[in-house]
């Protein structure tokens, strides 16, 4: 088997998975997941949020540069 086909394999059980789990499965809000922080551990999530957001930031334009190629 081939490293596509596990990986597809593997999208597929998730997919399936989700699917019948949809209304147990739920993401949390960021009110929910902020709650009960002390302001140095608050600090702490909008900086990983921040650096998170860059780096997502840096690959959407690696990927729109090396497509106009």
């Amino acid at each position: 088997m081939t490293p596509e086909e596990k990986l597809e394999r593997t999208r597929k059980r998730k997919r399936e998975w989700a699917r019948r789990n949809k209304d147990t499965v739920k993401r949390k809000t960021y009110s929910e997941r902020t709650a009960g922080m002390s302001m140095p551990e608050y600090i702490a999530f909008l900086e990983k949020q921040k650096e998170r957001t860059q780096r997502w930031r840096d690959k959407q334009k690696e990927l729109k540069n090396s497509t106009i190629d």
